[in-house]
């Protein structure tokens, strides 16, 4: 097995250093040649999938299953990263990891989503946008897709019926109700890409995406995904 070609590091980056140009870009950097693509935009596309997924995910379980507002902010997130590896597999993890419990529900989930979204995600968007080009649509995209996927299928396939009804108002919300501001943005960006489910000439169900996030440019795979607007 061929050995890395990237230093053996343990690279340890808090969410706030993810706004930094001067950390963004050399990580980045890494990430494209973990993947073995010539691409950072291909690379910062895959990135954000990976971290929408790592910031969304425990915020809105933890809220809509139990109440419970965690703290999502930059400064209580980091980014672990061993590029010492063959295979790019960044994990991640909230310094405090209680959360508040109390409260009104509907004033927790609208800090919780300008905490996450305008307050952690949008900022690191811009910059990675910045750095490589990568158009805003794709990086919002790839967030939707994400927490369409947690609301649509990973919480509702162990929801209670009581449960159930909060998973549909909390998609509700993120999608329709939700302003632009809580994202950092003019208008709610996920809004765009809740299309209708259709079913695919292979008989799955999916809703195809607006934006092609480069999945076929990771290691000249060539495969495209199931709702790529691109695949053949």
């Amino acid at each position: 097995m061929a050995l890395s070609p990237l230093p053996k590091q343990n690279e340890i980056i808090y969410g706030t250093e993810l706004m930094k140009e001067e950390i963004a870009r050399p990580y980045l950097e890494n990430v494209t040649a973990m993947i073995n693509t010539s691409s950072e935009m291909v690379a910062a596309s895959q990135f954000s999938k990976r971290y929408a997924r790592f910031v969304t995910e425990p915020a809105f379980k933890a809220l809509t299953i139990e109440g419970r507002m965690l703290d999502l902010s930059p400064e209580n997130s980091i980014l672990h990263t061993d590029f010492s590896k063959d295979k790019w597999a960044p994990e991640f993890r909230m310094l405090k990891t209680d959360g508040l419990i109390g409260g009104n529900y509907q004033e927790k989930r609208a800090i919780l989503t300008e905490q996450v979204f305008a307050g952690h995600l949008q900022p690191v968007w811009k910059l990675f946008s910045s750095i490589t080009r990568l158009p805003m649509p794709i990086l919002w995209e790839n967030t939707a897709v994400r927490v369409f996927s947690l609301y649509e299928k990973k919480l509702r396939n162990s929801a209670s019926l009581l449960e159930i009804q909060q998973v549909n108002e909390d998609l509700h919300y993120l999608v329709y109700e939700a302003p632009g501001a809580l994202f950092g943005e003019k208008n709610n960006p996920f809004r765009l890409f809740h299309r209708k489910l259709q079913e695919n000439k292979e008989g799955e169900w999916i809703r195809e995406r607006k934006t092609c996030c480069f999945n076929y440019a990771v290691n000249n795979c060539g495969s495209y995904c199931a709702a790529c607007p691109k695949k053949p």
